[in-house]
């Protein structure tokens, strides 16, 4: 009798473990996220940001930093990093401002990438590069708002 119960354990067991099994399997397979769930292609991009800021040569940061500022699908974590590592990293403010206003122009700007552009924004000494972001800010926000507008039926006054 105990031996029968010790098969049908050991049975049960081996059935359920195969059933994990199958699914760390399948996980092991899945290449689109790591370890804490992120995308790859989320995680490369944050990868590139830290590498683009790395480069001695200011131009050369500033080049990358704007290749990835007009990077149509950049998600959320990569557009608050990138606002990070400009402030951080470049050395000029018209090429901050222009790596700033082309992530604004970026169809995928976010609300996120916004704030992160308003909080640092006193990272900009020139005051005319504070202005030029701060009018490509707004000007995005009066475009969604006449888009709305004009969907609904009225204008916006």
């Amino acid at each position: 009798m105990r031996r029968m119960v010790l098969v049908v354990f050991c049975v049960v067991t081996m059935l359920c473990s195969a059933g994990c099994m199958d699914k760390i399997l399948a996980w092991n397979e899945d290449t689109t996220t790591d370890l804490l769930g992120r995308k790859a292609d989320l995680v490369a991009t944050l990868a590139e940001i830290d590498a683009v800021a790395d480069l001695k040569s200011d131009d050369g940061k500033y080049k990358g930093f704007m290749v990835i500022a007009k990077r149509p699908g950049l998600e959320i974590p990569a557009q608050e990093r990138l606002i990070k590592r400009v402030y951080e990293e470049l050395y000029f403010d018209d090429a901050k401002g222009d790596v700033l206003v082309t992530l604004v122009e970026n169809t995928n700007f976010s609300h996120e990438a916004k704030r992160e552009i308003m909080v640092g924004l006193n990272n900009i000494e020139s005051e005319e590069e504070k202005i030029r972001v701060l009018d490509a800010v707004q000007f995005r926000r009066i475009g969604v708002n006449a888009a709305m507008g004009e969907r609904m039926g009225g204008a916006e006054e």
